[in-house]
Formats: C-alpha cells, sequence, structure tokens
C-alpha cells in the first residue's frame, strides 16, 4: 500500500490530493511486472482500458506505420503514466507500448478510475492539465520531424536527452560542457528523432569533427563552446 501510495504522489495528476484520498486510489490499484521488450499495449487495442503508473523501469510509446516503421512518441519513465486516453473515452489505443527495461507498473482500470473522477473536480482538471502539456510536446515534436532536415532532428534530439539526463561540467581547459552518462545508444536516438540508425552516426561523427559533441564510451558530451578541430 505505501509502495504505491509513494508512486501516486509522483504523478502530476494525483500530487495535490491529501494521503487519505490517495490511499482510496491505491487500493483499486493492482501491480503488473513486465520483462524487457514486451508489449503493454497495442495501437489500436480495445482490451484493458487502464492507466498506467510507471513504479520502475522504463517504457517506450511508438506508432507504427503501413511499412512498419516506428516512430517513437515518447520515452516514459519512474513516475510517469500513460493510456489516460483511451481511460476516459474508451476508443482504441492511439499508440502501443512496450518495456525498454524490465518494469513494474501500477494499473487503475477504467471504471474504478472514472468512478473517482466524477467526486472530484479538481482531479479532471489535473488530468486535463496533464494531457494539454503532453499534447504541446508532441506537437513540438511533429513540427520537428516536418520541417527539419535530418541533421537538426537528430541534434535536437541529443538537446532533449542533455535536458532529461544531462549534468552541466566543466572540461580541464575551462570547457563548459553537458555530459549524458550511459547515452542512449544511435538506434533509440534515431528512433526518438524519425531516422536512421545510419544517418544519427553520420551526424554523430560529423558534430564531432565540428567540435559540437564528444563521446567517451557511453558518455556523451556537448560542448558549450565548440571546441576546435584539428
Amino acid at each position: 500500500m505505501e509502495i504505491k501510495l509513494k508512486l501516486l504522489k509522483k504523478v502530476g495528476v494525483f500530487s495535490y490530493l491529501h494521503d487519505d484520498y490517495l490511499r482510496l486510489f491505491a487500493k483499486i490499484a493492482n501491480y503488473r511486472s513486465y520483462d524487457k521488450d514486451k508489449i503493454i499495449l497495442r495501437q489500436n487495442d480495445t482490451k484493458d482500458p487502464s492507466i498506467f503508473l510507471i513504479a520502475k523501469g522504463q517504457v517506450k510509446v511508438f506508432v507504427s506505420g503501413i511499412d512498419g516503421t516506428e516512430i517513437v512518441m515518447a520515452i516514459l519513465n519512474e513516475g510517469d503514466f500513460f493510456g489516460e486516453m483511451s481511460l476516459i473515452d474508451g476508443e482504441p489505443r492511439s499508440a502501443s507500448v512496450k518495456t525498454v527495461e524490465k518494469s513494474e507498473l501500477v494499473v487503475i482500470h477504467r471504471d474504478d478510475f472514472l468512478n473517482k473522477l466524477q467526486h472530484d473536480f479538481k482531479l479532471v482538471m489535473s488530468l486535463l492539465m496533464e494531457m494539454s502539456r503532453r499534447i504541446r510536446t508532441l506537437d513540438k515534436q511533429i513540427s520537428a520531424l516536418a520541417l527539419m532536415p535530418v541533421y537538426g532532428r537528430i541534434a535536437t534530439t541529443i538537446v532533449e536527452i542533455m535536458k532529461e539526463k544531462g549534468t552541466q561540467t566543466r572540461l580541464g581547459d575551462g570547457t563548459e560542457v553537458n555530459v549524458t552518462y550511459n547515452c542512449p545508444s544511435q538506434q533509440r536516438i534515431a528512433d526518438l528523432s524519425g531516422t536512421t540508425r545510419e544517418e544519427v552516426s553520420e551526424a554523430i561523427s560529423y558534430m564531432q569533427r565540428k567540435g559540437f559533441i564528444g563521446l567517451n564510451g557511453t558518455d556523451l558530451y556537448v560542448f558549450q563552446k565548440p571546441l576546435l578541430t584539428i
């Protein structure tokens, strides 16, 4: 119960609620465990209209084209949630969700959740605000994919990764950098930017030659002042 309570507090939609109220949600929630690379939801599926809260692990939200190409819409981590659209309107899932690593989820079924919404207008508004934030983020991503050249999309994806996971530091020569330890793979960057692994490899090589970024194993550095190239 307490683990579920702590998780609910991390989710923006529930964070304002008093512990007594949160315990009501914790009582109707269930745990599910998924191994790595397991499909949790499938695009256009109508089964299991529930909301999923990530207690541990990481998942990716993606859509599939006619040719089978995957476009990753988001990478979600502990404290994030998904499945809220079908939870509200009962329509088929708009995207698929797959585990990136072994994950533990807390699940609240649609009927139980809607019953709570009917008695709390603040919860309704909180959910709408979170959905609006996600739509705005998605709009920016779609615009980038549609309007920016390939290298620009890859660079934008790297910047977003830095914003989420990067740490600012300073090298021995005084150069200020942002570093992401254990940076996502080139294939992951390709998925997020709507490109191919080969295009990501070419772009990273180009940016290295120009002194914009540096690599040290799986650590990625983005230089705030480009280094001189030799």
